[in-house]
């Protein structure tokens, strides 16, 4: 408990704005909805609401990806500024950020296959 306090204050001492988590989140939405449509496939002619929503999504998906990549990069050099940076202790968080939740989800997809290979859209 008392690191996660000390975390809390180191992060409201660099100065974190809302401002950033605010288009963090709306780029990630854009994304989120254009794969979201974009699995969905084509909708019905009657529903002209949905398809000129999707068509919206789609074609905004990329900005969303872009504003995205930005923002990391942003905050990635920001971070890599400050002189209390460490370069071993933070790719060793990077490592476990991304591939933690990587191999959770290929190990869960590769038992899914192995026991229910029909589900398989490549069979």
């Amino acid at each position: 408990m008392n690191d996660a306090l000390t975390r809390a204050d180191r992060i409201s001492r660099q100065g974190r704005r809302s401002e950033f988590d605010l288009l963090r989140a709306g780029a990630a939405g854009l994304i989120f909805l254009c794969h979201f449509f974009g699995l969905v496939g084509e909708l019905p002619a009657e529903w002209v609401e949905w398809r000129t929503l999707a068509t919206f999504f789609t074609s905004f998906g990329s900005f969303g990806t872009d504003a995205l990549l930005c923002l990391c990069g942003f905050f990635i050099a920001r971070s890599m500024a400050s002189s209390e940076f460490r370069y071993v202790p933070y790719v060793k968080r990077r490592l476990a950020v991304l591939y933690g939740p990587y191999l959770c989800v290929l190990g869960a997809a590769t038992v899914v296959s192995l026991l229910a290979p029909g589900l398989s859209k490549f069979e």
